[in-house]
């Protein structure tokens, strides 16, 4: 339950003895004063008016209709709680491939140190890339077949580096790794002395993913991205929200930048899934944030955020920490799901206001004897009436 949900069941909690003393009391007054009859009508006027079924439906009704016409466009709320933290972020972060990017990298080129052979460090990628199921490994793996058709994977038993890549064991080549310039260096690889790259190089086309076995670093593939078409007026339409924008990406720096300056939003790069979860923390203390991801790198960020959407349901993990799921790819599904939240935190106050100010008002002229039990239950009835209509507009909710 969310904050207005409780707050509501807080004061039904003591509305109802308190009112059925005030029913009491007005009651035997106005029977002393007048008579028995108007005592007991007097009575009957204050627990009608005050019956608080108006106070009971006012967030609920709101949130159930909000979530029925959030599911017809493909957003799924976890709970009416997650609906109600997502109108309150400030802070969006996005991890950038399969989220801003299209999710279908292609190895655009490969570059191996100088007496390599291309096809030999080409085949030895693809053979480990093939254990894994993450984009830039099938994307290395399609490279493959795209120059050798009849090539077909072996069966290798390749461990997954979360953020980092992939590493095996070979007779033949000892240990082979196929991952990030960190994997590298945390392998104690060697990097070529001279050659097209070297532990410097960098190149802003694309995506970075290096190869090497037996101590060295043999070549690197560079890997071309497509922004996703929707994401410029995705951005946008955060912007008019009025949110903050980061990037938070595994990428290396001078690429990420270079998206990131093309969005015009702020990067943090070379981001681990447990160094996600730490910026994240520290953005928190700027206002609520929320955290837009697909794959398995992101489950730890997803569940540090204040509240995590996953894109297209992401990967089994990432869905099942995360508090949104957005069941399409679109990116535009964000800012409509933040949108659909405020407009509903919106309507769950005006019901509790309405729900507040007709019991004040009701009892107050029901103490005095100013008011007929049949008015009062009439009165009592278009209060409901009112709160469910007021709720029914969510859901004619523009896409």
């Amino acid at each position: 339950k969310g904050y207005h949900q409780r707050l509501a069941d807080r004061s039904a909690t003591w509305f109802v003895p308190v009112l059925c003393l005030i029913a009491i009391a007005a009651g035997w007054i106005h029977g002393n004063i007048n008579c028995l009859d108007a005592g007991i009508m007097t009575g009957l006027a204050v627990v009608l008016i005050s019956c608080p079924c108006a106070l009971g439906l006012a967030t609920p009704m709101a949130v159930w209709t909000a979530l029925g016409r959030a599911a017809r466009s493909g957003v799924i709320f976890r709970s009416g709680l997650v609906m109600e933290r997502l109108a309150g972020v400030r802070i969006a972060c996005f991890d950038k491939t399969g989220t801003l990017t299209t999710g279908q990298p292609s190895a655009g080129k490969l570059i191996v140190a100088k007496g390599e052979d291309v096809a030999r460090v080409r085949e030895v990628a693809a053979s480990v890339a093939a254990g894994s199921t993450h984009a830039l490994s099938q994307a290395i793996v399609r490279f493959q077949h795209k120059i050798d058709v009849g090539w077909q994977a072996g069966d290798l038993r390749v461990e997954s580096i979360a953020g980092r890549g992939l590493t095996t064991e070979l007779a033949e080549l000892g240990q082979v790794a196929v991952g990030s310039r960190r994997l590298m260096n945390e392998n104690h690889f060697h990097w070529p002395a001279d050659g097209p790259f070297d532990a410097n190089f960098a190149d802003e086309s694309g995506q970075q993913v290096f190869v090497g076995w037996d101590g060295q670093v043999r070549g690197v593939f560079i890997f071309a991205e497509e922004l996703r078409p929707e994401t410029a007026a995705a951005f946008a339409e955060c912007r008019q929200l009025q949110l903050k924008l980061h990037m938070i990406t595994g990428d290396e720096h001078q690429r990420a930048v270079a998206i990131g300056d093309r969005l015009d939003i702020s990067t943090a790069a070379q981001q681990l899934p447990e160094e996600k979860a730490a910026t994240l923390q520290l953005l928190a203390e700027r206002g609520h944030v929320a955290m837009v991801g697909d794959g398995q790198n992101d489950a730890p960020a997803l569940a540090t955020a204040d509240v995590g959407v996953a894109l297209g349901c992401g990967a089994d993990l990432s869905r099942d920490t995360a508090g949104v799921c957005l069941l399409s790819d679109n990116l535009r599904g964000f800012p409509w799901a933040i949108g659909l939240a405020r407009e509903t935190l919106r309507v769950v106050k005006q019901n509790l206001f309405w729900a507040f100010a007709y019991n004040t008002c009701g009892i107050a002229l029901a103490v005095t004897g100013r008011l007929n039990p049949i008015w009062a239950a009439l009165a009592m009835a278009v209060s409901s009436i009112m709160v469910v209509g007021n709720s029914l507009r969510l859901g004619r909710y523009p896409e």
